[in-house]
């Protein structure tokens, strides 16, 4: 052989990536299904919800001071109090939990078996209470379709794009980023806690894997797409780095979601690394979102033609948006006590959710419209046009709808508009006025 030639890379099968995409399309369908499932239960048979009689550390097994129901009070507990049993069987775990509690409903008792902090031991008797309704003015079934716009139609449509692009482009790596980023935002509005058995595993397995691989996939994306960049070209080793140490707190925290959820609580020595790897993983996420952006604007300034700056302008700025405002409703707001499980801020957290959602769909907007990766599209020129002028007059009509929601209930329970009704319909006109002259 002579010395100039050059092995040719090895590429992965096209056949075994379609057999992962398939797996990855069924696994992330399932559980949208499952959420929207939830989502309707939780709106309109709320009443069949038994709630949490109080709320625990699921490490040290202790009851906190502001998680105590009146029901549980008047059983007995305190906090401080270590839980010991559940309806006479030991303690195993987060999943013994969740399963009497989705499995349950209001009437039904609950033996807590008990262990003071002096020592003492005893078993209480409660009977499980109705979940209470979600802070909304609307009726459970108009409350379900307003929370149905962000957590299942907007969602599934970033799950459906990011199928698409790698169904077309099957061995691209920058179109596997793509569906990780557009398979995330399900992770942040479907949570997989009203399930029992193998169910509550395989959709804890899913939510928390495409939580952790949000960051790296953003991370990877601003490095690559929609070329690779001259940052990374000089210092190609930093990544690796910030990825070694990624992983390395990843391969602990998976070991002590496992213990939380079926080894009765972490140890002392998995919880003291776990709290480290958990800061690690925290600190990772935040420098990749400061990245893409650093990334993204050096592309920007660098950009070699016309089309790839536009491209690259419009991803900043929905990025930007929506990163923005999860990181401020969602993170920033909760430690000053703004917007966490408070009635009064559900308007905030709505807005939030919806500006967030900028974030995926810009994404979704300049790979498939901006063609930044020329995706093939199997359909005339004329389709193509009247589906996005149909998919727009859909966000339209659904934008309408809620402003619908907000403003004529009022009127028909014949009683006086709220401020927040006025604000919300003043947003979401904005919205349509943006999607139709933007």
């Amino acid at each position: 052989m002579s010395p100039q030639m050059k092995r040719k890379k090895k590429s992965v099968s096209p056949n075994l990536l379609r057999f992962l995409l398939g797996v990855w399309v069924v696994a992330g369908l399932s559980y949208w299904v499952a959420g929207v499932g939830d989502l309707w239960r939780i709106h309109v048979h709320w009443q069949e919800i038994a709630r949490p009689p109080f709320r625990f550390d699921s490490d040290q097994r202790k009851i906190y001071e502001g998680g105590l129901q009146p029901e549980a009070k008047a059983a007995g507990l305190a906090a401080g109090d270590k839980i010991e049993q559940l309806n006479g069987a030991d303690y195993t775990g987060l999943a013994q939990w969740d399963t009497i509690l989705e499995d349950g409903q209001p009437g039904d008792i609950l033996d807590v078996g008990y262990a003071r902090p002096d020592g003492k031991t005893g078993t209480a008797t409660l009977t499980l209470t109705r979940q209470e309704r979600a802070a909304t003015r609307l009726s459970p079934v108009l409350a379900f379709w307003q929370d149905f716009f962000v957590v299942g139609l907007l969602t599934l449509v970033c799950l459906l794009i990011g199928y698409w692009v790698v169904f077309t482009r099957i061995t691209d790596g920058n179109a596997w980023l793509l569906l990780t980023l557009l398979t995330f935002p399900g992770g942040v509005f479907i949570l997989p806690w009203h399930a029992s058995g193998v169910a509550l595993a395989l959709r804890e397995f899913w939510y928390q894997t495409g939580q952790l691989a949000g960051a790296p996939a953003l991370l990877l994306f601003g490095i690559y797409f929609p070329e690779r960049s001259r940052l990374d070209a000089r210092v190609p080793w930093a990544k690796w780095v910030l990825l070694s140490l990624y992983v390395a707190g990843v391969a602990i925290i998976y070991p002590s979601l496992w213990m939380e959820y079926y080894g009765a609580g972490d140890g002392p020595f998995l919880r003291h690394t776990s709290d480290i790897a958990a800061a690690v993983v925290n600190a990772f996420n935040l420098a990749c979102v400061v990245l893409f952006m650093v990334l993204t604007l050096d592309k920007l300034r660098s950009a070699s033609t016309q089309d790839a700056r536009r491209r690259l302008r419009v991803l900043t700025a929905g990025m930007s948006t929506g990163i923005g405002s999860l990181l401020l409703v969602f993170v920033a707001l909760p430690h000053f006590g703004i917007a966490e499980y408070d009635p009064r801020f559900y308007l905030l957290r709505y807005l939030g959710a919806l500006l967030f959602m900028l974030a995926p769909l810009t994404l979704a907007y300049v790979v498939v419209v901006q063609r930044a990766m020329d995706v093939r599209v199997l359909l005339r020129t004329g389709t193509r046009y009247a589906l996005a002028r149909a998919s727009l007059w859909v966000l339209q009509i659904a934008l309408l709808a809620v402003i619908g929601f907000r403003l004529f209930l009022p009127m028909i329970e014949r009683r006086q508009p709220q401020p927040s009704d006025v604000w919300a319909a003043v947003v979401f006109l904005a919205l349509i006025l943006a999607l139709r002259f933007g």
